[in-house]
């Protein structure tokens, strides 16, 4: 008997593993011929089309209307200004930047007496705002609300002085809201260097032949 050995290693047992056969199945020819159809339809779709790809529907076409402007802001400041003060300046230069216009009004009452005329308030007024161009100068009669409507004012601007103030001008907002269809008011706190300042009490100094001058703007030149 042959005790030889023989050795078989890894490699040996995969060559002598018998050979499979792979059978390539082909695809038929319509599903090909369709196939580089559409590929063929894409590429001209692109070509024809070259702002498809990028186009952004939310961008403005040619045929879109243009957006509306939005509203004017319109504030209406209301007074007699008789005669104006620091604090009515001071006042509408801080309210500006809320508005896109603001029109000081003076409101004329034939019963009321006034210490000066209307065309000496209105000059002075026009001498006050006359750097601010979006401050305009005007006066009206009858109620202030129909004025605003008049104007396409949608705001009042007010000022408050102390709790006195507030109480009062509370209630003409209400009424005014009603009278005036929706008409805000709004009001801002006089400034502490102002708050004691008032057209009744400059009056008062001016008929009793007292110095007024640090309660008028510097466009205010009283008569001799």
């Amino acid at each position: 008997m042959n005790n030889t050995r023989y050795r078989v290693t890894q490699n040996s047992k995969l060559k002598s593993r018998p050979a499979k056969n792979h059978k390539i199945v082909p695809r038929p020819q319509g599903e090909i011929l369709r196939f580089f159809t559409l590929l063929t339809s894409l590429k001209k779709t692109k070509t024809q089309n070259p702002k498809l790809k990028t186009q952004n529907p939310k961008l403005k076409t040619q045929n879109s209307k243009p957006l509306p402007m939005p509203a004017k802001k319109i504030a209406v400041f209301p007074g007699s200004f008789d005669p104006i003060t620091v604090g009515h300046v001071d006042l509408v230069t801080r309210a500006l930047p809320f508005f896109d216009e603001i029109i000081v009004a003076v409101g004329v009452n034939s019963q009321k007496k006034y210490l000066f005329s209307l065309e000496q308030r209105m000059e002075w007024l026009e001498a006050c705002f006359a750097d601010q161009p979006r401050v305009k100068v005007d006066s009206f009669e009858g109620l202030t609300a129909h004025y605003c409507n008049q104007v396409n004012a949608k705001f009042l601007l007010r000022g408050l002085r102390n709790a006195s103030d507030f109480d009062y001008e509370k209630t003409i907002s209400q009424l005014n809201q009603i009278v005036g269809d929706g008409l805000e008011t709004i009001f801002l706190i006089s400034q502490p260097a102002f708050s004691h300042i008032s057209s009744t009490i400059v009056r008062e100094i001016i008929k009793g032949n007292g110095d007024a001058t640090s309660f008028l703007p510097a466009a205010v030149e009283l008569p001799s």
